[in-house]
């Protein structure tokens, strides 16, 4: 009692020592342990039904997870910075990477400040954060930063393949540019996937998608596709390249940062569809449903405007690509 009172009301005094604590035994010893990393934050304690009627208490220990895998990927950068900046030739594929590193931590200098500020305050709060406790919600700030940074640099790298020094470089029909951690978390930023797709593999994919698990930032090129219903799906940041597309269904579909490259969509259903910041390059329009579809700053070029399909509030919505 003296422990749980010590723990959660940090005013309490505790008179057991760590010493009388390895001598408890079971079941005392574990419950004292399970106590301090509930108290900690690192476990969270969950209810579910046993099956019997009974309540059942169970001890949920991802958030300690999730803090060991953050941990564990600053160590690795940190090696890597020791090591002089050399790759793992096995970690990749690619019998011929190209590599591109770069020091950002300019971007979240004002971390800094936030940090310090809660090291100082930290005094106020005796026994419920520590400098562990500050330390982990800033490297946690700084991941989702990078995270967003990546989904920024989506729209960035959209044409990237108009870019005179990406045309020089060598590629091979398939290739991905990804912002993140080495062997972490990353958003892919660009790819190409020019290797032509049939109805089966899209069939598939929207069989067994499960929440944009198979359809978000798919690749689809040369492909003819007339079945599939992709209603409510997630489809953002998916390219489908040198299409056809007959009567698909994606009424309230996400095709937000979606890109259509020389398509002809054919009686497609976009009702209420969520088209945002979608490109339209070069595509041809045979009666579509675009009742509903959000259209801010969705992109098409001058050869391939649904002006006709397109109500007031789309009209003024959308941007013109001028060809140069």
């Amino acid at each position: 009692m003296e422990v749980a009172h010590n723990l959660f009301k940090w005013t309490g005094k505790c008179r057991v020592t760590p010493f009388d604590v390895s001598r408890m035994g079971y079941p005392y010893m574990e419950l004292v342990c399970n106590a301090i990393w509930i108290a900690s934050g690192e476990v969270k304690v969950q209810i579910r039904d046993a099956g019997n009627g009974e309540p059942e208490l169970l001890l949920d220990s991802r958030p300690y997870q999730r803090t060991q895998q953050l941990y564990s990927r600053m160590e690795e950068e940190e090696e890597f910075e020791e090591s002089g900046g050399e790759w793992e030739e096995k970690w990749f594929l690619d019998p011929e990477p190209v590599e591109w590193s770069f020091r950002a931590d300019y971007i979240f200098a004002g971390f800094n400040e936030v940090w310090d500020m809660l090291l100082d305050k930290q005094k106020y709060y005796v026994g419920k954060l520590n400098a562990y406790d500050v330390d982990n919600m800033v490297r946690e700030a700084i991941m989702e930063c990078c995270l967003m940074a990546g989904d920024l640099l989506r729209f960035y790298f959209r044409d990237v393949e108009e870019m005179p020094e990406f045309i020089a470089a060598k590629k091979q029909a398939v290739w991905q540019i990804y912002w993140g951690e080495y062997r972490g978390e990353s958003v892919l930023v660009a790819q190409a996937d020019r290797e032509p797709k049939t109805e089966n593999q899209w069939l598939m994919a929207v069989r067994d998608d499960k929440e944009g698990s198979e359809l978000k930032e798919s690749y689809w090129y040369q492909a003819e596709l007339s079945q599939g219903n992709c209603e409510k799906k997630d489809l953002s940041f998916a390219v489908f390249e040198d299409c056809v597309l007959k009567k698909l269904m994606f009424k309230e579909a996400i095709l937000a940062g979606a890109r259509f490259k020389n398509c002809r969509i054919e009686n497609c259903d976009l009702e209420g569809a969520d088209c945002r910041m979608a490109y339209f390059e070069h595509c041809t329009w045979i009666e579509p449903e675009l009742k509903g579809a959000n259209m801010e700053h969705t992109i098409f070029t001058e050869d391939g405007i649904p002006a006709e399909w397109l109500d007031e509030t789309q009209t003024a919505e959308v941007l013109i690509k001028e060809e140069v």
